[in-house]
């Protein structure tokens, strides 16, 4: 799983039948921190997020897992928005307040992007667990 921000949406008239309603969003994978990478994804919105969100994104084959994704050809789905991110002991998020970028007292570093690694640890999220943490 991964952190990443809500910044757009997008809209298909022509797609896969299975595709009818699903709530397309243009998701940032984003580090602990708040930093953002470059990596850009359209995702499947399980949750009911919103441009701006901060969220938790499953990529690969676990995110037909969803009861909404399951008969979908998906490959990212949001799973979870997160109310805070505690990293080191630090609180480095939270949704009322935003990012506090001074709190994590290392330098950013983009979250690993490929097959098997592990999303940013100690995020808690609505609609899912994230970190092994209980929504």
């Amino acid at each position: 799983m991964y952190l990443a921000k809500v910044v757009g949406t997008a809209v298909a008239t022509q797609k896969d039948p299975n595709l009818e309603g699903a709530k397309l969003m243009l998701i940032q994978l984003i580090g602990p921190d708040g930093t953002e990478t470059p990596d850009l994804h359209v995702a499947v919105d399980a949750v009911g997020a919103g441009t701006g969100s901060v969220v938790v994104v499953v990529i690969g084959s676990g995110a037909r897992l969803t009861d909404i994704t399951s008969p979908m050809p998906v490959d990212a789905a949001i799973v979870g928005i997160v109310d805070s991110v505690e990293m080191d002991g630090k609180h480095t998020y939270s949704a009322a307040t935003g990012f506090v970028r001074a709190a994590v007292g290392v330098k950013s570093a983009a979250p690993a992007t490929g097959p098997g690694a592990e999303g940013a640890g100690g995020a808690r999220a609505r609609g899912g667990r994230a970190g092994g943490g209980a929504a």
